[in-house]
């Protein structure tokens, strides 16, 4: 798959969701059975991400530590999400991914709810990388997105947006 991407890295801590959670998640998956039956027994743990792979023509599978099976990113959940905590909110409650064209070339931005630039990025298919960051980003938090994809937000609003800082940099208009 193009631009394949994961939320969780190996060493993260990731919680297994609840069966209502798994049930609605793995709908179109054949075993979503089997994995619900296995992962029962540790719903609402915390258990450490060890590894992950990319089964040809599905999702992410990741390898937990003290689970024999692979588990399908689906059934985890980012056990750190506090709706009452804006360093620990889920992202995409603080960011807007989207496609923004340049230069006739299309990229995909990630912003504050403010409009700020934090991310700009060319992808061979924008849209797919649209629709797993906002998957991600409805799955991890604000600071572990961040983390994730390489940005750090402007909490209190002290450095210049990126077209700011461009222009800050730009050469100075010959006269």
């Amino acid at each position: 798959m193009p631009d394949q991407r994961n939320a969780f890295l190996p060493g993260e801590w990731a919680m297994i969701a609840n069966e209502a959670q798994m049930r609605a998640a793995l709908q179109n998956y054949r075993n979503r059975e089997e994995v619900i039956a296995a992962l029962r027994p540790h719903v609402g743990e915390r258990i450490r991400i060890v590894g992950y792979g990319f089964p040809h023509g599905s999702g992410v599978r990741y390898d937990l530590q003290g689970i024999d099976q692979p588990v399908w990113e689906e059934c985890l959940i980012d056990w750190s999400i506090d709706p009452d905590d804006p360093p620990y909110l889920a992202a995409i409650q603080c960011y807007e991914i989207g496609i923004e064209s340049h230069d006739g070339e299309r990229y995909v931005t990630i912003r504050d709810k403010s409009g700020k630039l934090y991310s700009k990025t060319w992808h061979t298919n924008p849209e797919h990388a649209v629709e797993q960051l906002t998957a991600i980003a409805k799955m991890r938090t604000r600071i572990a997105f961040e983390s994730r994809f390489g940005f750090t937000a402007d909490y209190n609003n002290e450095r210049p947006t990126a077209n700011q800082a461009l222009q800050a940099t730009a050469a100075p208009p010959s006269s």
